[in-house]
């Protein structure tokens, strides 16, 4: 199981290889081959620290329409509190360290004010037009020389 942690935050995998099993991913395809555990929500549930047994917010990747496309929601009282960009923060960094993934998008549309606010936050760029959404790319960082 993959288990991140953060100063307030767990961050942990519901996912499996479809037969029960948890499996850490060893190449960046196995990430999108997995499918749910015992949820309706995939990949990654982030958790308090204070209270483990409360689920707040989660996130996954889908391949459908962009290769390491981002979804994610948050809980509505856990809301305008910095848990989704600490939880995603830290977990880009092992994606993109760690697992060596080049870039990961995602599709927000043009009234999602919260969405788009986290993205740029986070570092995402706007990078294309999609109807009145607009697909957002964050790219792994270059190295400190």
């Amino acid at each position: 199981m993959i288990k991140i942690e953060t100063k307030r935050l767990i961050i942990k995998t519901n996912l499996c290889a479809g037969k029960g099993e948890l499996i850490y991913p060893q190449d960046t395809l196995s990430l999108l081959d997995l499918k749910p555990l015992e949820t309706e929500d995939t990949g990654f549930a982030v958790f308090l620290k204070s209270d483990e047994s409360t689920e707040i917010a989660h996130f996954s990747f889908r391949d459908d329409r962009k290769d390491y496309e981002l979804c994610y929601g948050t809980k509505e009282e856990y809301r305008q509190k910095g848990y989704l960009y600490e939880a995603l923060s830290s977990f880009f960094h092992w994606f993109f360290i760690d697992i060596g993934i080049e870039a990961v998008y995602g599709l927000i549309g043009d009234d999602n004010t919260a969405s788009i606010n986290l993205a740029i936050k986070l570092g995402f760029q706007p990078c294309s037009r999609d109807g009145s959404c607009t697909w957002y790319v964050l790219k792994k960082p270059e190295p400190l020389e």
